[in-house]
């Protein structure tokens, strides 16, 4: 049986804002904002999560009713009961890192079909994401997000657009399928025509002081693709 959020997340295409911030406030101020403008997946980004622990992930949950809430755990081992202690706090998504051991995803991925969430393995720093991909998929895991990190970004100068050679050689297989990194709407649209489901952006929302306007751009963009 099919989670909530796979159902919902595998037909169209979705905006998840990562709040990958260290301000509570500001943190749920944008939660509030996305839910109100019906954005489908807001993420409690890793920092957030490790100042404030899993009760951050409560507070968005609350702070977002009927988002679906991203707990961006990237899990390296101990899988099970990262993803326990995620969804127990009200995480509907729950990343463990594509690099960890089969073992750890097994794990985790046992245990988020305990808890009746989505398993999304983040790709990051995967030498070949496609193959770890079908790896994984054989395994039965069933979200992947492609994933180009910020401090990457940052010395380099490249965002998610570095992976799109690699993302257009993927099949419409029954996954749901996210890209991150360095998004904006102008990038967004470079995607066009390939089998992404979610668009995860960060910084180009959290660092305007009119973010509202930023995610309405964003899905503006989104609805065109």
């Amino acid at each position: 049986m099919e989670t909530e959020a796979f159902t919902r997340l595998k037909v169209g295409k979705h905006l998840q804002v990562a709040l990958d911030v260290s301000d509570r406030t500001l943190a749920v101020k944008i939660a509030q904002a996305a839910n109100t403008l019906n954005v489908s997946v807001v993420e409690a980004g890793t920092p957030l999560i490790k100042r404030y622990g899993t009760d951050i992930i409560k507070e968005l949950k609350n702070s977002a009713k009927g988002t679906l809430i991203l707990a961006d755990m990237k899990s390296a081992d101990v899988g099970g009961l990262e993803v326990r202690l995620a969804a127990e706090a009200g995480a509907d998504i729950v990343t463990v890192l594509g690099c960890a051991s089969n073992e750890t995803i097994l794990e985790a991925k046992d245990e988020s079909e305990k808890q009746g969430v989505l398993l999304e393995i983040d790709l990051i720093n995967v030498q070949d994401p496609i193959q770890r991909m079908q790896e994984l998929q054989k395994l039965g895991a069933k979200a992947f997000s492609f994933h180009v990190p910020i401090d990457v970004q940052k010395r380099r100068s490249t965002g998610a657009e570095r992976l799109l050679e690699k993302l257009k050689t993927l099949d419409n297989l029954n996954s749901v399928i996210s890209v991150a990194g360095g998004l904006s709407p102008d990038k967004i649209k470079v995607f066009k025509g390939l089998n992404i489901n979610v668009f995860v952006v960060g910084g180009y929302i959290t660092s305007s002081y009119d973010y509202v306007e930023r995610i309405n751009s964003l899905l503006d963009v989104i609805k065109q693709l």
